[in-house]
């Protein structure tokens, strides 16, 4: 029901749709959804097409301006496509904000169906899901390209449509879509989405909009369709390791639902977009052919294994996200602390005119996001001294820091990193280049303990030795100040 406040009626949606006379149309006499912003009317056209009638009762600004924008995204050539929603009609003006969508039965009491056909096939049950939830990402592509995010992807907002012999699921309600580059019509402060289905930081941190938010909801929605038994009042897990799977899906399909949920639960792991959501979907994801010809080398379990390889790499890989992300912090404090104490004994080697030259001083969060962009780039120096007279021989001394991804443990003819340690380790080197005589090399690993205590190790890991920050500057110096360093980078002339 609508209020107009000038008259004090109360206009029906069914009134407010006759009071239009829109050609061509009439209603059917079904009330098909209503809330606090808007109703939906089943109408029809004398052409026999069937269609959703939707007009705002919500005439605050911000409401008006979202539901245009809704129907300008809907009315974009652009985005036009068998799986977003068709607008078949709409007003132009402020005062009536309506539109006639194409018309589809609820998706929950479609899928509800589908789940009661394939309860004892959840295989097959899986790979219904999949092939709806691939028809969404279609649709949802050029619209992330475009820089437009839906932000409330779940099963309230699809429907099921019949046309052309078969059903095709279809996306709807874009009111609080989101588009790069234009007005913001939400405040940062308020949250967006819908808490079953969407990430923390989406209902807590709005000044950033990825498309990503899409495809955790759409993660989340792939978990509620194949979960083995959503309740009503269904909301995503903590964790998609403590979701439970029908007992008699195929194992290589598990793991590759848990890869997928797994990846798609953090931004830095998960595809960037629909596209991207896309293309893993169909990496991990094989079904069995219904008439494969058997051949002497059996090309469907190639595919099957290739597939589970693919999704058995990428639970490792969420997992090493996470072990490393969690550790991230207090590595970073340690690095900090460990740089002051470098830089005062730098400060001091200028101070006694020692023949010394910074080289490198990279920042822990440069490291940390050169990290994330390319995990295989799993050591850098951050910390790099060169001494020696201009033209003679040098000695280094280098702090690098390392990451012994926890998935590829222990690392081939390389140390092996105590369970007990933070995943961050730092060396300290202390090395030359030369060639006539030997350098006294210097190596220790510091590690950082779970407590939190700190603990320097030899070049295998080997022994443990409980330190402080200022323990380990004491021995900087000791090893800087070497007399026998000194003289032997003279000899090698």
């Amino acid at each position: 029901m609508e209020q107009d406040t000038e008259n004090n009626i109360t206009i029906s949606s069914k009134e407010l749709f006759h009071s239009l006379c829109l050609d061509g149309w009439k209603e059917s006499g079904n009330i098909l959804g209503h809330g606090g912003q808007s109703e939906v009317l089943e109408v029809q056209h004398t052409s026999g097409v069937r269609g959703a009638f939707r007009y705002l009762k919500d005439k605050r600004p911000k409401s008006v301006q979202r539901f245009f924008r809704e129907v300008t995204i809907l009315n974009d050539p652009k985005f036009q496509h068998p799986n977003i929603i068709h607008i078949l009609a709409h007003s132009d003006t402020v005062d009536t904000s309506w539109y006639i969508s194409e018309l589809g039965i609820k998706f929950s009491k479609y899928w509800n169906e589908q789940r009661n056909k394939y309860q004892n096939a959840p295989d097959s049950l899986l790979q219904s899901a999949i092939d709806i939830i691939l028809q969404i990402l279609n649709g949802l592509a050029p619209l992330h390209d475009a820089g437009v995010v839906h932000r409330d992807i779940k099963p309230d907002n699809l429907i099921i449509v019949y046309s052309d012999n078969h059903y095709r699921p279809v996306l709807i309600d874009f009111g609080i879509a989101y588009v790069d580059e234009e007005e913001r019509l939400t405040s940062t402060n308020d949250a967006a989405g819908n808490a079953r289905y969407s990430p923390d930081v989406m209902m807590n941190r709005m000044d950033n909009v990825p498309p990503w938010l899409d495809v955790f909801q759409i993660s989340q929605l792939l978990i509620w369709m194949v979960h083995e038994s959503p309740s009503k009042n269904w909301s995503r897990p903590l964790d998609w390791k403590y979701v439970n799977y029908h007992p008699n899906l195929s194992d290589n399909l598990a793991l590759s639902m848990r890869a997928i949920t797994s990846l798609c639960s953090n931004e830095n792991t998960s595809p960037h977009d629909a596209r991207e959501l896309s293309t893993l979907i169909n990496q991990l994801f094989t079904f069995p052919s219904e008439n494969v010809q058997r051949q002497p080398i059996n090309s469907e379990e190639i595919r099957i294994a290739i597939s589970k390889g693919r999704a058995t790499q990428a639970v490792k890989l969420a997992d090493d996200e996470r072990i490393i992300s969690s550790s991230y912090m207090v590595a970073n404090q340690v690095y900090l602390r460990l740089r002051h104490e470098l830089e005062n004994i730098f400060a001091e080697l200028i101070t006694a005119a020692v023949p010394v030259r910074k080289i490198s001083d990279s920042s822990f969060d440069a490291f940390y996001a050169q990290l994330l962009n390319n995990s295989r780039e799993n050591s850098a120096y951050l910390y790099e001294l060169e001494f020696g007279e201009q033209e003679g021989n040098k000695f280094k001394f280098i702090v690098q820091c390392s990451v012994f991804t926890p998935s590829l443990q222990p690392y081939i003819n390389g140390p092996v990193l105590p369970n007990s340690s933070n995943v961050f380790t730092f060396a300290l080197v202390r090395n030359a280049n030369l060639t006539r005589v030997t350098f006294p090399v210097k190596i220790k690993f510091l590690t950082i303990e779970r407590a939190g205590n700190l603990v320097l190790r030899d070049a295998q890991m080997l022994g443990q030795e409980e330190t402080n920050v200022d323990l380990i500057g004491q021995m900087v110096r000791l090893w800087l100040s070497d007399n026998d360093a000194w003289e032997i980078i003279q000899r090698d002339r």
